[in-house]
């Protein structure tokens, strides 16, 4: 099974997709990155980098996945990870891929 290639893994079970389960921070981790990205006109924008700002910023937050209508009701549980803290995460990404980047 190809796991590096999201569009080949089947998602559905007994007649039912699990396709709208979501990491919820992963989301919030993508808004935060666009946001960086506008702010920081000097920052290397390459695929290289970005993935490893979108991965270092992932591994450093645990996942929270939701089902895709749940939103409200994780955003007010003891176990939501506010934006400030995402931001933090990216942030400190952002300046280890800044000073030691993997692109030549």
């Amino acid at each position: 099974m190809d796991l590096m290639n999201r569009d080949r893994v089947n998602y559905d079970i007994a007649d039912h997709s699990l396709y709208d389960v979501i990491n919820y921070n992963e989301i919030v981790v993508l808004n935060v990155i666009r946001e960086q990205f506008n702010k920081e006109p000097n920052l290397c924008k390459c695929s290289i980098c970005l993935e490893d700002i979108y991965a270092l910023s992932l591994n450093a937050l645990p996942a929270r996945y939701i089902q895709s209508s749940g939103a409200e009701k994780y955003t007010s549980s003891i176990n939501f990870i506010n934006e400030t803290d995402v931001k933090a995460k990216v942030i400190d990404a952002i300046i280890k891929v800044r000073k030691l980047p993997n692109h030549k």
